[in-house]
């Protein structure tokens, strides 16, 4: 893999710019690390800054056929945001530069998801809870966390303990929550028609800034 000589070449670009920021594929040395392909997300938060790169469409390049559901697009880059990630996604355009219809209906899907919710998901920082696969995820920004519940184990989910105090509890989407919190930990519920299908995002405004993880 040490194909391209990293340590010189990052050295005397590094020089050229100092602000740069480097991914990996030079020889497995980068400021961030990248994990390609739409492969599902799993484990807890990353340390290290992180990109997921995947294509909407059935190549990096054009290739006739189906897009990505809208679905995987939201979960992969969900499961990418609560893990410390950023996600790169790939369309691919015809040789007339015209993206495919498919590829534009799971665009506009995701950007009408992401009005609703997107603010669990920009400028935020991942945690305070660790990712549990498949169940759910957070992000925080401020005072307020923001619960990815990608599915409901039961009527009610419950979240690991807070120090600090959650003052009102409602999904991005405008649903009701139920909650109670104790030493023991956070009990949240939303009623089925409350629910969103891929991810329901919950935000708990909390009396204090919760602690960072990392």
């Amino acid at each position: 893999a040490w194909f391209w000589q990293p340590e010189i070449l990052n050295a005397q670009v590094r020089k050229l710019q100092p602000k740069i920021a480097i991914n990996p594929r030079s020889g497995w040395q980068g400021d961030f690390a990248t994990e390609e392909g739409d492969q599902a997300i799993t484990g807890p938060i990353r340390p290290k800054p992180w990109e997921k790169t995947f294509s909407i469409g059935a190549g990096w390049g054009y290739v006739p056929g189906d897009a990505m559901k809208p679905e995987k697009v939201i979960r992969l880059v969900v499961d990418a945001v609560v893990r410390n990630g950023n996600a790169l996604v790939n369309m691919s355009p015809d040789a007339d530069g015209d993206i495919p219809q498919t590829q534009v209906q799971t665009l506009q899907a995701v950007g009408a998801w992401m009005r609703v919710n997107g603010e669990g998901i920009y400028a935020t920082r991942p945690g305070p809870f660790q990712p549990v696969d498949g169940v759910y995820g957070s992000t925080t920004r401020g005072k307020n966390i923001y619960v990815h519940v990608l599915s409901w184990p039961a009527d009610s989910l419950r979240l690991p303990a807070l120090p600090g105090k959650i003052v009102s509890a409602s999904t991005l989407a405008g649903a009701p929550v139920r909650f109670s919190q104790s030493g023991d930990g956070i009990v949240v519920s939303v009623d089925a028609a409350g629910r969103d299908p891929v991810d329901t995002v919950i935000k708990l405004e909390t009396a204090s800034e919760p602690a960072a993880v990392l």
